[in-house]
């Protein structure tokens, strides 16, 4: 069976691999091991968890070790300070209270900056007088009978205390038509499980649940289900997929017209499988004054209580063999998004092999799923040129949430093509706009050259973003053809600016521009009497500006090559917080990411 690769994609920087030079008259020590294992012991008890051998050559001041943050008493090292050429230091944890404990041991020398290392401490503790327990209630269930198709529950009542960690729930084996509500839940806390049935073959099934904690005993609980073959005749849609491969289409081109008296209710497309997983509630056709579209949402009037759902819209077989080009294209509207919502919208490439099962891929894709981007069209284009795609294979968009007055989410679909030749098409000339402005002087950027193919609408330009009431446009829209544009800048406030511009125009993939406009408040140096290089730090990321290229690398404080390269400008996300040297052209500052 196939399998998908999505390419990553690389910022246009050239990287170079940063080179350790084997130097006899190095500063430098070494750390074995690198890590420690996590433990767990008895209040009272004391154990080993590490025993460090610590290296070092040409150092005229001490290694230092030091254990760090809130839980620092929990370990007791034999030794702070290590001298010798090779010394061995001992930690051991020794709790005085029951938990979970974490902390950082950090070994460090002023004579050797880069060669300091962290190592995360995870231990815990609990009380033998009192240990973990959970209760479930009740211990044994009544045998669920439902139709094929349709879903029954049970709950349990599930109460904890004294436990260090949290609860997790598993159901075994897979595939028995039992599900639950939750795989984790909160430590010391009173709860329910809610315990689903909903069978889609007919037969007798059997599972066990377990509820675990660190430290406990854990507790069990068999359920048993009978499905029978029930009237299907009460809904309309499906409940189990169908992979028929005959006649795979080399164009498709889905607008969701044909969907006349199918407002609000399910939809139904000639060779699409529209399939209710979980819950009871599939896509929907929808209709406005001006179009058509395929419609998930979970929400129901007055309901206050909540299930889960899980609904798939497929397409038709694909051929991906005789197709003229290689580009899946599709748009999406949210509405009704609010922070924290539980409700999900994927996409999905599926091969299927007789007798071998089905291969399903999440495939990542930034879809709406916040409040400001309620009711604002997101077009997405997905080229699979060069994948290892299957000859007919599926796509399929899975929505996932809950019902009930309380999850008000909306998902829309429309234009769903494959194989287009004829596709529009946005390209800018600049991936980026980095500037920097003195307070309360207007800064205007290069013009941004953008090329257009195919477009039926105008292009619309807009700004957004935590800064974007800082920048302003030079037009608000472009033609057919393309054209340029520029952006303004000004603040009265220092610090580093950020927002983006956004190209659009119905059926070409959204192009976003980032920016970052640093005001006054940077680190910099004199590259030349006339240059200087800026260099501040925004969002985990290290940004760059000068005028001419320099050699830049960029060093965590223990030591790791973050970045090597060559550029004029450069956006250089770091793994962590922290502080970070940062080279240039020989040059050291030290910088601090928040």
């Amino acid at each position: 069976m196939k399998r998908l690769l999505f390419p990553v994609v690389v910022a246009a920087s050239t990287l170079l691999p940063c080179m350790a030079e084997d130097d006899p008259a190095a500063k430098q020590f070494t750390v074995t091991p690198s890590a420690t294992k996590d433990t767990l012991v008895n209040l009272g008890d004391e154990v080993l968890v590490a025993e460090l051998t610590i290296t070092q050559q040409n150092l005229a001041q001490p290694v230092e070790l030091d254990v760090r943050g809130a839980d620092r008493s929990m370990w007791r090292l034999e030794k702070t300070q290590v001298t010798r050429p090779t010394e061995t230091v001992k930690l051991w944890y020794k709790p005085t209270s029951p938990g979970k404990h974490k902390g950082l041991l950090a070994i460090e020398c002023a004579d050797a900056l880069l060669s300091g290392t962290t190592l995360s401490l995870s231990d815990a503790c609990i009380d033998p007088a009192n240990p973990p327990e959970i209760t479930i209630n009740p211990t044994s269930l009544p045998q669920m009978t439902t139709r094929v198709g349709t879903e029954v529950k049970d709950t349990v009542e599930l109460s904890s205390k004294n436990c260090i960690d949290f609860v997790n729930i598993r159901i075994t084996p897979a595939g028995t038509g039992f599900t639950i509500n939750s795989t984790q839940l909160p430590k010391n806390f009173d709860a329910k499980t809610i315990i689903s049935f909903k069978p889609l073959v007919e037969g007798t099934y059997t599972a066990t649940i377990t509820w675990s904690t660190m430290g406990g005993e854990s507790k069990s609980l068999t359920v048993s289900g009978v499905a029978t073959v029930g009237d299907p005749s009460d809904q309309d849609w499906a409940t189990t997929f169908t992979w028929e491969k005959a006649s795979p289409l080399t164009l498709l081109t889905e607008d969701f017209g044909q969907t006349d008296g199918q407002h609000n209710k399910t939809l139904k497309l000639t060779g699409w499988q529209n399939v209710v997983t979980v819950g009871s509630r599939p896509w929907w056709g929808y209709a406005d004054t001006s179009d058509k579209y395929a419609k998930a949402t979970g929400y129901v009037w007055q309901q206050e209580e909540s299930e889960p759902l899980e609904m798939w819209l497929v397409t038709p077989p694909l051929d991906f063999v005789n197709a003229a080009s290689k580009l899946f294209t599709f748009r999406v509207m949210g509405n009704l998004m609010f922070e924290g919502h539980q409700t999900t919208l994927e996409l999905y490439y599926i091969d299927t092999i007789p007798g071998k099962g089905v291969y399903r891929q999440k495939i990542d894709m930034e879809m709406p799923a916040t409040k400001d981007l309620n009711g604002e069209w997101r077009e997405f284009h997905l080229d699979l040129t060069g994948q290892n795609i299957t000859d007919v294979f599926f796509m399929a968009f899975r929505f996932a949430g809950y019902s009930g007055n309380a999850h008000s989410v909306i998902y829309y679909i429309d234009d769903v093509s494959w194989g287009r030749t004829d596709v529009p098409m946005l390209s800018a000339d600049s991936v980026s706009v980095v500037m920097t402005a003195q307070k309360d002087v207007p800064t205007i950027s290069t013009p941004i050259t953008v090329t257009a193919k195919n477009l039926e609408e105008p292009v619309a330009l807009t700004i957004g973003g935590a800064n974007a009431s800082k920048f302003g446009l030079s037009s608000n829209s472009l033609p057919l053809a393309g054209g340029k544009f520029t952006v303004t800048f000004k603040s009265d406030t220092e610090g580093v600016h950020e927002a983006y511009v956004k190209l659009a125009s119905r059926g070409a993939a959204d192009k976003f521009i980032p920016m970052a406009v640093l005001v006054k408040n940077s680190t910099s140096l004199n590259a030349t009497a006339s240059e200087k290089v800026f260099v501040w730090a925004t969002d985990a990321t290290l940004r760059i500006q000068a005028d001419e290229p320099h050699g830049i690398s960029v060093y965590s404080i223990d030591g790791r090559c973050v970045w090597d390269g060559r550029a004029e400008s450069a956006a250089i996300p770091v793994p962590q917080q922290g502080t970070y040297l940062v080279k240039i052209d020989g040059r050291t500052i030290k910088m601090a990411v928040r």
